[in-house]
């Protein structure tokens, strides 16, 4: 009943009925009166001023409880939606909080996880507004200050270093918020801070990790091409030798035999013939000298001509710049790719031209590779691994820091665009 009596809508509706029925009843006694009229009409007229108040009365209380409730309703989802909101940010990992910009700055909200996180307690920051500057580490300092200066940027990622109350250094990820007051003005920031040093750490040891593969892909590609070199040099050195000295008996043989002897030592020179060029094509192809003494250029003229003796295609070489000589890697990646390339065309394209362009600027060697033949689905033929030469390519070329592009489609030709880095492979 207490309760009953301190409604909101009962003492509305109470104060509305003394204040209607008083005037009611006053206003018709005193018309009444002045009028001269019986007693009997004035008493009718309060009894339907009284009845039309008791109406109004029930349904004014009925439309303001009702409101009454649907506030308390709202009010009351309004609480439970802060308390599921507190409790999740309590227990939350990350960091929550809300920075104060005006009129004072300061912290207004720190999640608990905060002690966790940076080893300061929400206390801790709501006691000292710089804190959360503070705990930003010295090198990092200037991305806060670009992203208070860049409102833009506060809507992005933010990764940067904090120092723990402990002096560990952790690697934070923060996304933020500014919050306007209706005139646009800035008047508080909100945001969302993660530890992600773990993630970090992990990212550096695969860092880590794909350089050191790369280091040993190099190292190992280095050693294939010193394996090449040193076995085509044997062949041609020693094994030529041999067979020359050998091919030299053979004929001295041969002026003294008699003639059935004759024709015997006639088909072993010529055996002989066979395998002197076999061996010689054997060493060129493993790795030819012009490439070591007289650089790249030289060595791609000698390759042109050979192959197009070979497959009777016709290829088309510009060049600018290539004169010189580059580092041996640089070198090798490039003798490499163009013959591995041209190799495709033969097997591939069906073709009976391709054009083979170089340009040296100063830092970058440019290779194009181009033909007008069958073409093919680049995407296939790498994940079927079809195409280990294409593999080859791209792994030489990444190695050195280089890229490769590869434009191919069925029935559309194929070209081969290279970017081989001039100074970090000199460098290196």
């Amino acid at each position: 009943m207490t309760h009953l009596m301190a409604s909101f809508p009962l003492r509305v509706v109470l104060i509305y009925a003394l204040v209607a029925t008083g005037w009611i009843l006053l206003s018709d006694i005193g018309l009444s009166f002045w009028l001269g009229e019986s007693g009997a009409f004035a008493l009718w007229q309060s009894v339907k001023g009284l009845v039309f108040v008791m109406v109004t009365v029930l349904l004014l209380f009925v439309l303001l409880r009702h409101e009454e409730q649907r506030r308390a309703r709202l009010e009351a989802a309004r609480s439970a939606e802060e308390d599921r909101f507190r409790l999740l940010t309590e227990h939350a990992r990350d960091l929550i909080y809300r920075y104060r910009l005006a009129p004072e700055p300061g912290f207004e909200y720190v999640s608990p996880s905060a002690t966790a996180i940076t080893g300061y307690s929400p206390e801790d920051h709501y006691a000292d507004p710089l804190l959360g500057i503070k705990l930003v580490h010295p090198d990092d300092r200037e991305l806060l200050q670009q992203m208070s200066q860049d409102p833009n940027a506060a809507n992005h990622p933010l990764t940067m270093r904090w120092q723990r109350k402990d002096g560990r250094t952790i690697w934070t990820e923060q996304v933020n918020w500014i919050i306007c007051d209706a005139h646009g003005t800035p008047v508080a920031l909100e945001g969302i801070a993660r530890d992600i040093s773990e993630r970090k750490q992990a990212e550096e040891e695969l860092r880590a990790s794909a350089e050191a593969l790369q280091l040993l892909s190099r190292r190992l590609l280095e050693a294939q091409e010193h394996e090449r070199r040193l076995i085509a040099r044997e062949l041609h050195d020693e094994v030529g030798q041999v067979l020359t000295g050998l091919k030299l008996t053979l004929s001295v043989m041969s002026t003294e035999a008699s003639p059935d002897l004759k024709a015997s030592l006639s088909d072993a020179q010529a055996a002989l013939s066979e395998l002197m060029g076999r061996v010689r094509s054997l060493s060129l192809d493993l790795r030819p000298a012009l490439l070591d003494d007289l650089g790249l250029l030289p060595a791609l003229n000698w390759l042109i001509e050979r192959y197009s003796k070979r497959t009777g295609i016709a290829v088309e070489l510009r060049h600018q710049g290539v004169e010189r000589r580059f580092t041996s890697t640089i070198e090798t990646v490039a003798y490499r790719t163009i013959q591995e390339a041209l190799t495709n065309v033969a097997r591939h394209a069906q073709v009976s031209s391709v054009q083979v362009r170089l340009l040296a600027a100063t830092q970058r060697l440019m290779l194009r590779i181009d033909d007008s033949g069958c073409g093919f689905d680049s995407d296939i033929a790498l994940r079927s691994g079809s195409s280990t030469g294409l593999s080859g390519m791209h792994e030489r070329i990444q190695l050195i820091g280089g890229v490769l592009t590869l434009e191919t489609a069925p029935g559309a030709g194929t070209h081969i665009i290279a970017e081989l880095p001039l100074a970090t492979a000199e460098e290196g």
